[in-house]
C-alpha cells in the first residue's frame, strides 16, 4: 500500500474513450512483483479492486500489458473501461528510439489514427494535441504524418494517469509523455518513511 499520495493535476475530459495508464516502479525484484501484482489484482473479477471498478463503472473492463495493446480497437477503445500497465522504464528513458512505447506501429494502433494519405487531419491532430510525436511536420510542402505510436495513442486518449513511485518519473521524456492527462496521481513512500524503514 502506498504511504503518500497525491493528486498532481486534474481536468475535464471530453471524448468518450475510456483509458487509464498506470505505470509501476522497475527497481529490480520489487518492481516485478508489484507490476505481476497489479495485474493479477485488476484481472481477477473476485478481487476486490476489480469489483469495486466494475461497481463503479458499470462498464466492461479491459486490461492490457505493453505488447498486448496492439490488439485493442477503436471499438474497444470506446465501449470499454481500458487499463494499461507499464513499468516505468518504458517511459522514463531518455532515447526514444530505444523503448517500443515511442515506435511506429502496427496492428490495430494505426486503426486510431487519421489514414496516412491524410494530411490535413494528421495537421489538426497535431493541433489538438501538441505533445504527440510526429514522422513529417512540413509546413511548407503540405506534409504532417502522425507517428502511431503506442505513446501517441495515450496521448490522444488523454487518459487518468496512477504513478507508482511517481518522484521517480523525472525525465524530460515521462514527462512529455503524461503531459495531457485528464487526471495525473502519485504516490510514493515518503523519505523519512523509507529511512525507519531500513534503520
Amino acid at each position: 500500500m502506498p504511504d503518500s499520495t497525491s493528486v498532481v493535476r486534474s481536468g475535464p475530459k471530453e471524448s468518450d474513450e475510456s483509458f487509464t495508464d498506470t505505470p509501476t516502479p522497475n527497481a529490480g525484484q520489487r518492481g516485478s512483483r508489484l507490476n505481476k501484482g497489479t495485474l493479477k489484482a485488476l484481472r481477477d473479477r473476485r478481487h476486490p479492486y476489480r469489483d469495486s471498478l466494475e461497481f463503479a463503472l458499470s462498464r466492461r473492463i479491459e486490461v492490457w500489458e505493453k505488447h498486448e495493446i496492439a490488439r485493442l480497437t477503436p471499438g474497444q477503445l470506446q465501449s470499454n473501461f481500458n487499463i494499461l500497465i507499464l513499468k516505468l522504464a518504458s517511459t522514463n528513458r531518455e532515447t526514444q528510439e530505444q523503448l517500443k512505447f515511442f515506435r511506429d506501429s502496427g496492428g490495430n494502433i494505426v486503426q486510431h489514427f487519421p489514414p496516412e494519405d491524410e494530411p490535413e487531419q494528421h495537421k489538426t491532430l497535431k493541433a489538438r494535441i501538441p505533445n504527440l510525436d510526429m514522422l513529417a511536420e512540413d509546413e511548407t510542402r503540405g506534409e504532417y504524418l502522425v507517428k502511431t505510436s503506442l505513446a501517441n495513442l495515450v496521448r490522444i486518449c488523454e487518459p487518468a494517469v496512477i504513478l507508482d513511485e511517481g518522484h521517480k518519473a523525472t525525465s524530460g521524456l515521462a514527462r512529455k509523455t503524461i503531459e495531457g492527462s485528464t487526471l495525473l496521481l502519485s504516490w510514493s513512500s515518503p523519505p523519512l518513511l523509507q529511512r525507519m524503514r531500513t534503520s
